[in-house]
């Protein structure tokens, strides 16, 4: 993705838990079998990782160019 574009990560998650973008210092709780939405803007270049807490688990890489 090009640096100031809009993303959003859609996510579906078998069991409760937060995800959190590093680099963006954004969260989002997400609920078993539901679905969560975070709308962001890639206002940086480079490589983030989005993971989840509990389990300590990477979901995926951001690449920003």
């Amino acid at each position: 993705m090009s640096k100031g574009e809009r993303f959003v990560l859609d996510i579906t998650s078998d069991r409760d838990d937060k995800v959190h973008v590093h680099g963006f210092d954004k969260e989002v709780d997400v609920a078993a079998g539901k679905r969560a939405k975070l709308e962001l803007v890639a206002d940086r270049t480079g490589r983030y990782e989005v993971e989840s807490h509990d389990p300590a688990l990477l979901i995926v890489v951001l690449q920003i160019r």
